[in-house]
């Protein structure tokens, strides 16, 4: 588990060995929270954005509506790491 502090935001988060935080699940100081899972598609769109970032970048969102935005703005799919 790591609880991290980057500026005037917090968050807590399961790690698995090697990973970014947030891969499993994370806890935003915004007061809301999520969980990632991965279904891989048997065709590709590529470039898309890796998943782990893109939960990485939800822990940093200061609001829920600011996290769906920061989902819907990258273009293409999640993919990968």
């Amino acid at each position: 588990f790591v609880r991290a502090q980057m500026g005037t935001r917090t968050w807590f988060a399961a790690v698995y060995a090697g990973e970014l935080p947030s891969t499993a699940w994370g806890i935003s100081s915004g007061g809301w929270a999520f969980t990632l899972d991965a279904l891989y598609p048997s065709a590709t769109l590529l470039p898309g954005a890796g998943r782990n970032f893109l939960s990485r970048a939800l822990l940093d969102a200061p609001s829920a509506e600011e996290a769906l935005v920061s989902l819907l703005t990258e273009p293409g799919q999640a993919t990968g790491r």
